[in-house]
């Protein structure tokens, strides 16, 4: 309980809170004890769950461990003490799971297996219509690798998802499990195919028990909350849940440094790595993969009012968001009558696997890299920079009706050439009644040949009048497809048609003629070397003082999401380095990571030539730099931990 103090002075009452509470949840603790201390810790989240909150506290897990429990955040930090739930300790980041498993299997037929445990259906609800919100399973393959288990194509809505699971004795489902990773449930047990005892071939076997990791209490969502440095996995729905209705207007939600991903299944109405709708808001760092729907939603439907809101300043920040089947990066959708304003996205990795294949996988889904759609409300001062697209199945920015917005250096690369869909793809795709949109200083490399039409930029309704373009390179591996297309008057521009479209257009005075952008090393190390024509070629803007990898911009800058400052990665390519760059190398103190993995860097040490170590930082992130300005001159070797892997790189401090 806190302590109040009270201290009359004239004819004043001062009253004031005790210093804030730290409390320490621990699977080696007691819920007995006060939490007070790591000596003292709790236990279970249900203590947690059970504990009033005050303005400063801070509910610190210890890494290592894991909790399979719904974790409710029900009260509420002020602007100046935010209310934390953290880290403590070394190791792994502290996972909050909405799984179960089972750890013994019995053979019922011949490679069909049935789990010891009990296990609830992976599904939120029954008897619904529209969806029961099903979940797949998740297998942990002997490499460190997951994969998501495969449900037969029954229960389908209009676009392909699942809207129920395969149960055994209902849809036949024994008869139709015959390859690895096939699965379906009866009666409180998982069954799956297998050539051998699960136990044996599997490392687990993840299965989705509770609808969110962690939670806002319904009806009154929580303000100043901080989430950092933990690891939500495996749950129905949701990752973090923000909280229902969105009827009113909440302030103050941090999101940093979590490894998010495996929710519900691929293709879902509702399966989400971050639910979000505050103001005033900072996602940052984060790796969020895997989602069935959306890795992040920033979704505001009006289900319960009848009055507009306002929503701002939001910022997501140095993310790695990769692996989507819908929405892979940050989609956002304005569901009523409402003022969206100020929002940033900055400094993330988002990525599709290129070897992902849609077409011809079961419950597979194409997806959008980020999706800003307004729908009935106001997006004003939109704000997309410094990011990095790679592979996106669909279009890496559905770009809705923006007002007095801009998406400015950016770097997208190439499609996903095995999805199926329509057959045409977009880098950019603009629509509605944009105002004042921009599109500056952006790279643009397709690598689409004949399979479907691409365009780098494309135009719908009369979206391309309310839009300017300028300081952009474009380039397309095939030259028959297209750099702009203008759909309502039916123009397409094609590299060699260059001239002809500043012309026709006005846009891209500026840029410099389509070629190769020459990057360092693609796909895997978009930065650029040093004869690409992108060097020196943008125009600057006064906010964007820094690349993705926080090197200082250059009065006349570069295009794209990189700025060239004459250095250059290193790599030991024997071991495993095309995960991660670490630039500039050679560095006069500032080194910064980049890649397009899902590997998540666990530890980072870095050693001096006789071995003796440096420095040591844990659960570092792509987009996260190291001041290392205080090392003597000399060579340094840095080990990077992802896992089962470590992987090292030799770098110079000059």
């Amino acid at each position: 309980m806190k302590t109040k103090i009270f201290v009359l002075t004239g004819l004043f009452l001062l009253i004031y809170n005790a210093s804030a509470t730290n409390y320490y949840i621990s699977n080696n603790g007691n819920d007995n004890n006060n939490g007070h201390s790591k000596q003292s810790a709790w236990k279970t989240i249900a203590k947690v769950n059970a504990t009033a909150l005050y303005a400063g506290d801070s509910v610190l897990f210890q890494r290592g461990g894991t909790w399979r429990e719904e974790l409710l955040i029900q009260y509420s930090g002020t602007e100046q003490s935010y209310i934390v739930y953290s880290a403590y300790g070394t190791g792994h980041k502290p996972r909050i799971l909405g799984s179960d498993r089972s750890d013994a299997w019995t053979e019922i037929q011949s490679n069909i297996w049935q789990s010891t445990s009990v296990l609830a259906a992976p599904r939120q609800r029954t008897g619904n219509a529209t969806t029961n919100h099903p979940a797949s399973i998740f297998f942990g393959e002997k490499d460190g690798s997951i994969t998501w288990g495969n449900m037969e194509n029954i229960h389908l809505n209009s676009e392909g998802a699942p809207t129920d699971i395969c149960e055994c004795t209902r849809d036949n489902g024994f008869a139709l499990l015959d390859k690895e990773h096939d699965w379906c449930w009866e009666a409180n047990h998982i069954y799956v195919f297998s050539t051998q005892n699960p136990a044996e071939r599997y490392d687990f076997i993840e299965v989705p028990q509770r609808v969110s990791a962690i939670k806002m209490e319904s009806h009154n969502a929580q303000q100043y909350i901080k989430i950092e440095n933990l690891e939500l996995m495996f749950a129905l729905k949701y990752g973090f849940d923000g909280g229902w209705p969105m009827a009113y207007e909440k302030r103050g939600l941090q999101i940093k440094y979590c490894h998010i991903g495996y929710m519900g299944t691929k293709g879902a109405a509702s399966a989400i790595g971050l639910q979000v709708w505050h103001s005033d808001m900072l996602i940052q760092g984060n790796d969020i993969h895997d989602c069935g729907r959306r890795n992040i939603s920033y979704n505001v439907y009006a289900d319960t009012r009848t009055s507009s809101l306002v929503f701002e300043n939001v910022v997501f920040d140095g993310n790695n968001l990769h692996n989507g089947y819908h929405t892979t990066g940050v989609d956002i959708y304005g569901g009523y009558s409402d003022e969206f304003r100020n929002f940033v996205i900055k400094n993330n990795y988002i990525w599709d696997n290129p070897e992902d294949d849609p077409a011809n996988q079961p419950n597979d889904f194409t997806s959008m890299g980020t999706y800003l759609a307004s729908g009935n409300a106001t997006f004003d001062g939109f704000k997309v920079y410094n990011n990095v697209f790679s592979f996106i199945k669909q279009k890496h920015i559905v770009a809705d009706n923006l007002k007095n917005s801009f998406v400015v250096n950016n770097t997208f690369y190439g499609m996903n050439l095995r999805a199926g869909g329509s057959g045409y793809r977009a880098m950019i795709s603009v629509s509605a009644d944009p105002e004042n949109f921009v599109i500056d200083n952006n790279i643009f490399y397709g690598n689409v040949k004949d399979e479907y039409v691409l365009s780098a930029v494309t135009f719908s309704d009369d979206s391309h009048l309310g839009t300017s373009m300028n300081n952009n390179l474009f380039y397309q591996e095939d030259p028959s497809q297209r750099i702009v297309t203008i759909n309502v008057s039916g123009n397409s521009y094609r590299m060699a048609q260059w001239e002809e479209y500043k012309s026709g257009t006005g846009w891209d005075a500026d840029s410099p003629a389509p070629s190769n952008p020459l990057f360092m090393n693609a796909p895997d190390d978009l930065s650029l070397s040093p004869n690409s024509p992108a060097i020196n070629a943008a125009v600057y803007y006064p906010e964007i003082t820094t690349d993705i990898l926080g090197i200082r911009r250059n009065p006349t800058p570069c295009i794209g999401a990189y700025e060239y400052n004459g250095l250059s990665g290193m790599r030991d390519t024997d071991n495993n380095t095309d995960l991660f760059v670490i630039y500039p190398n050679p560095t006069n103190g500032i080194i910064g990571f980049a890649g397009k993995s899902n590997k998540w860097i666990e530890n980072i040490t870095i050693l001096d030539i006789t071995g003796k170590t440096i420095l040591e930082r844990t659960d570092m992130h792509q987009n996260q730099v190291i001041d290392i300005s205080d090392f003597e001159k000399g060579m340094y070797i840095v080990k990077l931990k992802t896992g089962k892997e470590t992987i090292a790189v030799k770098i110079v401090k000059e």
